[in-house]
């Protein structure tokens, strides 16, 4: 759903709204969502519309593709510059990737 909530330009307004919703649960409610959608203003019947004609599903199965490419086998996975870092780490984890890839 945040792939169509892109298509109006709110696709992290959307993925906050919708986690701050569930607080921790998985997003399984289509109400859920659509409640978030309302929440920041999306135009829910362009939502669903997007949604059962598959036009974002080109860009899901992309992403999915690369992930599986770059060797993805868990969330979180964050990449910095070509350094992979898995699951939840300590701030100078990020710190120190960053700094790597960061012109002097």
């Amino acid at each position: 759903m945040s792939e169509c909530a892109a298509d109006q330009n709110k696709f992290w307004a959307f993925h906050d709204a919708a986690f701050q919703r569930v607080r921790g649960r998985a997003l399984r409610r289509p109400e859920d969502a659509e409640a978030a959608a309302r929440e920041i203003g999306l135009d829910v019947d362009a939502l669903r519309a997007c949604q059962q004609s598959g036009r974002a599903r080109p860009r899901i199965e992309a992403d999915a593709a690369e992930g599986q490419r770059r060797g993805v086998e868990a969330t979180p996975t964050i990449f910095v510059g070509d350094r992979k870092i898995v699951g939840n780490q300590p701030i100078d984890v990020f710190r120190d990737a960053i700094n790597a890839v960061k012109p002097r």
